[in-house]
Protein backbone atom coordinates (compact mmCIF):
# COMPACT_ATOMS: atom_id res chain seq x y z
CA UNK A 1 0.00 0.00 0.00
CA UNK A 2 1.79 3.39 -1.12
CA UNK A 3 -1.43 5.48 0.08
CA UNK A 4 -0.85 7.67 3.28
CA UNK A 5 -4.73 7.21 4.72
CA UNK A 6 -5.50 9.83 7.58
CA UNK A 7 -8.74 10.19 10.00
CA UNK A 8 -8.94 13.79 11.47
CA UNK A 9 -11.21 16.07 13.50
CA UNK A 10 -11.92 19.31 12.37
CA UNK A 11 -14.26 21.77 12.90
CA UNK A 12 -16.39 19.04 14.65
CA UNK A 13 -16.10 16.75 11.83
CA UNK A 14 -14.24 13.37 11.35
CA UNK A 15 -12.39 13.43 7.98
CA UNK A 16 -10.72 10.70 6.32
CA UNK A 17 -8.40 11.52 3.80
CA UNK A 18 -6.79 9.29 1.18
CA UNK A 19 -3.03 11.04 0.25
CA UNK A 20 -4.55 14.61 1.32
CA UNK A 21 -8.09 13.82 -0.60
CA UNK A 22 -11.09 13.69 1.19
CA UNK A 23 -13.41 10.43 0.82
CA UNK A 24 -15.73 10.48 3.66
CA UNK A 25 -16.85 13.32 6.11
CA UNK A 26 -19.48 12.84 9.30
CA UNK A 27 -20.03 12.98 13.16
CA UNK A 28 -20.42 9.97 14.62
CA UNK A 29 -17.04 8.73 15.95
CA UNK A 30 -18.03 4.75 15.28
CA UNK A 31 -19.07 5.60 11.91
CA UNK A 32 -15.92 7.40 11.29
CA UNK A 33 -13.83 4.48 12.81
CA UNK A 34 -15.63 2.13 10.91
CA UNK A 35 -15.04 3.80 7.85
CA UNK A 36 -11.31 4.69 8.27
CA UNK A 37 -10.69 0.46 8.85
CA UNK A 38 -12.53 -0.06 5.85
CA UNK A 39 -10.59 2.47 3.66
CA UNK A 40 -7.45 0.97 5.25
CA UNK A 41 -8.95 -2.60 4.42
CA UNK A 42 -10.07 -1.64 1.00
CA UNK A 43 -6.35 -0.29 0.36
CA UNK A 44 -4.17 -2.50 1.72
CA UNK A 45 -5.03 -5.30 -0.78
CA UNK A 46 -1.96 -7.32 -2.49
CA UNK A 47 -1.30 -6.44 -5.53
CA UNK A 48 0.36 -9.59 -8.09
CA UNK A 49 0.57 -6.97 -10.81
CA UNK A 50 1.97 -3.77 -11.14
CA UNK A 51 0.31 -0.65 -11.89
CA UNK A 52 2.11 0.39 -14.77
CA UNK A 53 1.98 -3.18 -16.46
CA UNK A 54 -2.00 -2.83 -15.70
CA UNK A 55 -1.60 0.70 -17.63
CA UNK A 56 0.84 -1.47 -20.27
CA UNK A 57 -1.57 -4.14 -21.07
CA UNK A 58 -4.75 -1.83 -21.32
CA UNK A 59 -3.02 0.57 -23.75
CA UNK A 60 -2.20 -2.81 -25.87
CA UNK A 61 -5.89 -2.72 -26.66
CA UNK A 62 -5.97 0.82 -28.49
CA UNK A 63 -9.47 1.04 -27.57
CA UNK A 64 -10.41 5.01 -27.21
CA UNK A 65 -13.15 4.07 -24.74
CA UNK A 66 -10.78 3.20 -22.13
CA UNK A 67 -10.43 5.65 -19.32
CA UNK A 68 -7.21 5.29 -17.32
CA UNK A 69 -6.79 7.55 -14.42
CA UNK A 70 -3.60 7.31 -13.14
CA UNK A 71 -3.64 9.32 -10.12
CA UNK A 72 -6.20 7.48 -8.31
CA UNK A 73 -5.13 4.14 -10.20
CA UNK A 74 -8.47 3.42 -11.80
CA UNK A 75 -9.55 2.00 -15.19
CA UNK A 76 -13.14 2.87 -16.40
CA UNK A 77 -14.73 1.58 -19.40
CA UNK A 78 -18.51 2.67 -19.99
CA UNK A 79 -20.39 1.15 -16.86
CA UNK A 80 -17.41 -1.07 -15.57
CA UNK A 81 -14.79 0.30 -13.64
CA UNK A 82 -11.80 -0.87 -11.54
CA UNK A 83 -9.95 -0.25 -8.54
CA UNK A 84 -6.51 -1.33 -8.39
CA UNK A 85 -6.03 -0.35 -4.75
CA UNK A 86 -8.53 -2.64 -4.10
CA UNK A 87 -8.02 -4.98 -6.62
CA UNK A 88 -11.99 -4.78 -7.66
CA UNK A 89 -14.25 -4.32 -10.62
CA UNK A 90 -17.73 -3.23 -10.25
CA UNK A 91 -20.45 -2.97 -12.78
CA UNK A 92 -21.82 0.64 -12.21
CA UNK A 93 -25.95 0.63 -13.59
CA UNK A 94 -28.87 3.14 -12.32
CA UNK A 95 -26.69 4.58 -9.26
CA UNK A 96 -25.94 1.38 -8.05
CA UNK A 97 -22.22 -0.04 -7.85
CA UNK A 98 -22.61 -4.08 -7.57
CA UNK A 99 -19.08 -5.86 -7.00
CA UNK A 100 -18.37 -8.41 -9.64
CA UNK A 101 -16.00 -11.24 -9.05
CA UNK A 102 -12.38 -11.23 -11.00
CA UNK A 103 -10.76 -8.28 -10.46
CA UNK A 104 -8.35 -6.96 -13.33
CA UNK A 105 -8.88 -9.97 -14.94
CA UNK A 106 -12.34 -9.79 -15.60
CA UNK A 107 -11.99 -5.95 -16.81
CA UNK A 108 -9.51 -6.81 -18.85
CA UNK A 109 -11.30 -9.66 -20.54
CA UNK A 110 -14.47 -7.75 -21.46
CA UNK A 111 -12.56 -4.74 -23.11
CA UNK A 112 -10.78 -7.76 -24.79
CA UNK A 113 -13.73 -9.52 -26.12
CA UNK A 114 -15.24 -5.80 -27.14
CA UNK A 115 -11.77 -4.76 -29.12
CA UNK A 116 -11.69 -7.99 -30.84
CA UNK A 117 -14.99 -7.69 -31.73
CA UNK A 118 -16.15 -10.94 -30.17
CA UNK A 119 -18.68 -8.97 -27.83
CA UNK A 120 -21.05 -6.34 -28.39
CA UNK A 121 -23.15 -5.86 -25.70
CA UNK A 122 -20.96 -6.18 -22.71
CA UNK A 123 -23.43 -4.34 -20.24
CA UNK A 124 -25.55 -7.55 -20.68
CA UNK A 125 -22.62 -9.62 -19.54
CA UNK A 126 -22.07 -6.90 -17.11
CA UNK A 127 -25.52 -7.67 -16.27
CA UNK A 128 -25.52 -11.28 -15.89
CA UNK A 129 -22.20 -11.56 -13.89
CA UNK A 130 -24.28 -10.04 -11.48
CA UNK A 131 -27.10 -12.31 -11.73
CA UNK A 132 -25.25 -14.73 -11.02
CA UNK A 133 -23.64 -13.48 -7.88
CA UNK A 134 -27.00 -13.16 -6.10
CA UNK A 135 -28.52 -16.34 -7.39
CA UNK A 136 -26.14 -17.30 -5.19
CA UNK A 137 -23.68 -19.29 -8.46
CA UNK A 138 -20.46 -18.50 -9.48
CA UNK A 139 -18.58 -17.92 -12.77
CA UNK A 140 -15.15 -17.89 -14.19
CA UNK A 141 -13.01 -16.69 -17.50
CA UNK A 142 -10.93 -18.45 -19.78
CA UNK A 143 -9.21 -17.28 -22.91
CA UNK A 144 -12.07 -17.58 -25.25
CA UNK A 145 -15.21 -18.62 -22.50
CA UNK A 146 -17.02 -17.83 -19.76
CA UNK A 147 -18.69 -21.20 -17.22
CA UNK A 148 -21.49 -20.57 -14.87
CA UNK A 149 -21.12 -23.60 -12.23
CA UNK A 150 -24.44 -24.38 -10.22
CA UNK A 151 -25.82 -28.17 -9.34
CA UNK A 152 -28.62 -27.56 -11.38
CA UNK A 153 -26.95 -28.08 -14.35
CA UNK A 154 -25.94 -31.30 -16.22
CA UNK A 155 -22.54 -32.00 -14.79
CA UNK A 156 -22.41 -28.76 -12.69
CA UNK A 157 -21.84 -26.15 -15.06
CA UNK A 158 -22.48 -24.40 -18.53
CA UNK A 159 -20.23 -22.89 -20.75
CA UNK A 160 -20.13 -20.18 -23.41
CA UNK A 161 -17.27 -19.70 -26.07
CA UNK A 162 -17.63 -16.57 -27.48
CA UNK A 163 -15.12 -17.81 -30.83
CA UNK A 164 -17.13 -20.84 -31.59
CA UNK A 165 -20.50 -19.49 -30.76
CA UNK A 166 -21.22 -22.59 -28.51
CA UNK A 167 -23.02 -23.52 -25.49
CA UNK A 168 -21.93 -26.52 -23.81
CA UNK A 169 -24.59 -27.57 -21.65
CA UNK A 170 -22.96 -30.43 -20.14
CA UNK A 171 -24.79 -33.22 -22.03
CA UNK A 172 -25.12 -31.55 -25.27
CA UNK A 173 -23.47 -28.62 -27.16
CA UNK A 174 -24.97 -26.59 -29.33
CA UNK A 175 -25.14 -23.25 -31.62
CA UNK A 176 -26.43 -20.30 -30.27
CA UNK A 177 -25.66 -16.55 -29.01
CA UNK A 178 -24.85 -14.92 -26.35
CA UNK A 179 -28.62 -13.82 -25.32
CA UNK A 180 -29.22 -17.81 -25.73
CA UNK A 181 -26.73 -18.73 -22.92
CA UNK A 182 -28.09 -16.20 -20.74
CA UNK A 183 -31.43 -17.23 -21.08
CA UNK A 184 -30.84 -20.86 -20.67
CA UNK A 185 -28.58 -19.78 -17.93
CA UNK A 186 -30.82 -17.78 -15.94
CA UNK A 187 -33.77 -20.34 -16.36
CA UNK A 188 -31.72 -23.01 -14.62
CA UNK A 189 -30.63 -20.45 -11.36
CA UNK A 190 -33.39 -18.76 -10.75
Amino acid sequence: MNNKITLTYENSEFVILINDTIVSKGRDLEKSLEKFEQVVKDNSTAQSRSWDSIEESIQELKNSEIEINSEYKTLTFGAMKYFYATGKTFYISKGEMAELKGGYNLFYYIVNLVSSGLLEDYERLLKFCKDILINKSLYNISESSIVVSNPGFNYGSCEYNFVTRKINKGASISKGNLNDFINYVLEIIK
